[in-house]
């Protein structure tokens, strides 16, 4: 694009941040991240933005009290309608209704791939797309890594980015990893305190990302766990929770093999 557009990615899952900035940048969009949606306004006080892209559920402020804060914030000093698109896991019913009810314009769901974001910029920035030259909307059909496997899902990742360079791919397999150790450190910890909201929102947490790398069977469980958790249904609980450390581990040394390969 000729001039490049000004993207606030508002998102606090590290592996799904470098995975849509990556995106976005390969799209020739600006992003600037924002953990939550109190650094979110900080940062909209003092810059002004083309489009906001939220996550929803997210600590100290989520996206729609964020959004409803930006609403305010034109009503007051008269501006113009920033565009806010809500980007979030929950595919359940009535959160799409919160999201405009909120005041965001767009509701999408995670993961995205390359051909949503391009149709996002044609709208919502008004301008075509001047993506790099290896991305495509799709895998090669002849890509060896379009193949199945029982732990990871070797074309999902491929399909989101639009490349297929085993290198980048290891990249975001390990942003994975180390995003993944963090949130799997909280979950145990909720689980040991019995918090069974929080453990519920940690298998919110890591569901995106899992499916995002492909690794299927693990983004079932922590979907499976994030309702459990968020229902208080503690049988249930206990019965996740005894898969997904394992589910988690098998993922991880997965990945540590991919990424030796390469070597």
């Amino acid at each position: 694009m000729s001039e490049h557009k000004k993207l606030l990615l508002v998102e606090d899952n590290k592996a799904n941040t470098a995975l849509m900035s990556k995106q976005l940048s390969m799209l020739g969009v600006d992003v600037t991240i924002a953990e939550n949606g109190q650094i979110a306004l900080d940062i909209l006080s003092r810059e002004q933005f083309d489009l906001v892209v939220t996550d929803c559920n997210m600590p100290v402020m989520d996206g729609y009290e964020m959004a409803r804060q930006i609403r305010q914030r034109e009503q007051q000093q008269h501006a113009d309608r920033l565009g806010i698109i809500a980007i979030t896991a929950d595919a359940l019913d009535g959160t799409a209704d919160k999201c405009y009810e909120a005041g965001m314009d767009e509701y999408i769901t995670k993961p995205v791939e390359v051909s949503t974001w391009k149709e996002i910029i044609a709208s919502w920035l008004k301008v075509g797309v001047e993506a790099d030259s290896s991305v495509n909307d799709k895998a090669p059909a002849n890509s060896e890594t379009g193949s199945s496997d029982d732990l990871i899902r070797k074309s999902a990742l491929v399909d989101l980015l639009g490349i297929d360079e085993p290198e980048i791919l290891a990249e975001y397999y390990t942003s994975f990893i180390e995003s993944g150790d963090e949130i799997m450190q909280d979950l145990k910890k909720h689980y040991a305190d019995q918090n069974w909201l929080e453990v519920g929102n940690n298998g919110h947490k890591l569901k995106s990302s899992a499916r995002a790398v492909g690794a299927d069977a693990l983004a079932d469980t922590c979907m499976a766990l994030e309702h459990a958790g968020r229902q208080q249904q503690v049988d249930e609980v206990h019965k996740h929770m005894a898969v997904i450390e394992g589910q988690y581990k098998a993922v991880s040394d997965w990945i540590d093999e991919y990424s030796k390969d390469l070597v």
